[in-house]
């Protein structure tokens, strides 16, 4: 299946369907399956139709079917690319990258220390 040429609604009928299949293999009902997972039973139905529900009761289900492996590609810890790592010089990232700022040339700062480059915004 070629998940990047489906609309999002299109997906969540996929796995709908796949989690219903899932759970007909184990011949089990909604409710049983509800039940194993801690959810409501229309909680199941609504995933199993395609219907938005939250990622923890997907997980949950996931977790009843004994299918959390699926996740295993989305949970996968990746490394930064060396690039990266000369870039960050060993300190891990805290934070997603904000617009960049144009540096201005070195100097004293604003309030009349002198200090690192300053930037402007």
């Amino acid at each position: 299946m070629d998940t990047h040429a489906l609309s999002d609604e299109a997906l969540l009928l996929a796995l709908g369907e796949n989690l219903r299949r899932r759970r007909l293999e184990r011949n089990w009902t909604q409710e049983a399956m509800a039940e194993r997972a801690g959810l409501d039973r229309m909680t199941v139905g609504a995933l199993e139709r395609g219907a938005t529900s939250g990622p923890l009761s997907l997980l949950q289900l996931l977790r009843a079917l004994g299918a959390l492996d699926t996740l295993a590609a989305l949970l996968e810890a990746r490394g930064p690319s060396p690039l990266e790592v000369v870039r960050r010089q060993g300190r891990e990232r805290q934070r997603a990258s904000s617009a960049r700022r144009e540096v201005v040339a070195a100097g004293p700062s604003p309030d009349g220390q002198d200090g690192p480059d300053a930037e402007s915004v």
